[in-house]
This record gives C-alpha cells, structure tokens and sequence, in this order.
C-alpha cells in the first residue's frame, strides 16, 4: 500500500510481491491431514465448492450479459455496452459467444477431443475476420473491452459495482435460487 496519499484519499496499492508458501502449505496439510479431511462430509465440501464457484462469477461480462438476456430494458444498468451498443446487437454477440461456447463443449465431449485446441484456434479468425461483418469496430471494442476503472484502482465494472454487494454476488446469489429471483423481480416492480 502506498504511504505517500494525500489526506483523505485511499492508500493504493503500488505492487504485489509473489510468494509461493502458501500453496505448498496448503498442499503439505491436504495430504498430511487427508484423513481427516475424509471425516468431512461431502455435502458440506460439494457446498463450500458451490458457492466459491457462484461468488467467482462476479464480474465475468459473458454471464452479466447473459443475465441482461433475461431482464427487461427498463432495469438494464447504467454500464458501457449497454448505453454503447444497441441492446439486440449485445444480445446477438452474446448469443454468438454462448454458441461458440456450445461448440466448444461438444467438441470436448465428443471422440474428436483431440482437436480441441485447433477449434479453439479457429474462433480467432472467427473474430478477426467474421464478427466485423456484423459488427462495427467501436460496438466490438465495447462489448470485448469495456475497461472501467473503480475509485480504489482496481478494475470492476459498472454492472458489478451496481448489482453486486461487496461480498455476495446478489444479482448470481438470486440466479442461483430462483425464489430469491422471484423477490428480486418482484422488488423491482414495486
């Protein structure tokens, strides 16, 4: 953290110092304590590991404006390829992008997994080359780039400073259980 900030302004943070310690910790103790990790039940892991994979989901752009999909215009939020972009043409590259996903996966399931990675590889000239034909360059950069920066330093954007409490993702949290979806809905209507 910076010790030179003026007063009233937050500390920044100038750098990170990369040290390895913990991982070989953590890896020493799982396996000298194995055992004991097997007394846990594996409800209690398969829940720890359900809401460290939704609150890891905060701030992926993909699955906010996948989330956009399903919400009316009216409470779409103040973010720049929402303003940007016209809201069919972020919803079409979005819906490419689930695509492209979906391609991705059937190739990794199926016999062809091997070739996996030249399919990967493909969807670069896709962009290049494809996406430009439907796309003008300003709409592409804001809906593949859109950088903002937080007060703080750190990079979040818009849509997660707005529908997102620091600690638990609340727009995912009520993605993830649909009564909570229900009473947000039915919130915002009122």
């Amino acid at each position: 953290m910076s010790s030179t900030q003026a007063p009233g302004e937050s500390p920044k943070i100038e750098g990170v110092k990369e040290q390895r310690l913990s991982g070989i910790v953590v890896s020493i103790l799982s396996v000298l304590l194995g055992c004991v990790l097997n007394l846990v039940p594996k409800a209690v892991l398969y829940g720890i590991f359900l809401y460290m994979g939704v609150s890891s989901t905060a701030g992926i752009q993909f699955l906010e404006r996948f989330i956009l999909v399903l919400m009316s215009v009216k409470h779409h939020p103040n973010v720049p390829y929402v303003k940007k972009v016209r809201t069919w043409k972020m919803h079409s590259f979005t819906g490419i992008q689930l695509i492209m996903l979906i391609i991705l996966w059937v190739v990794k399931q199926s016999p062809v997994a091997l070739c996996f990675p030249f399919v990967l590889m493909l969807l670069i000239p896709i962009r290049l080359y494809l996406l430009p034909y439907g796309f003008n360059k300003q709409e592409l950069s804001t809906v593949i780039f859109p950088h903002n920066t937080h007060k703080s330093g750190t990079h979040i954007s818009k849509f997660q400073a707005q529908t997102h409490t620091p600690k638990v993702p609340r727009l995912l949290t009520s993605v993830a259980n649909p009564f909570l979806l229900l009473t947000n809905s039915l919130s915002m209507h009122a």
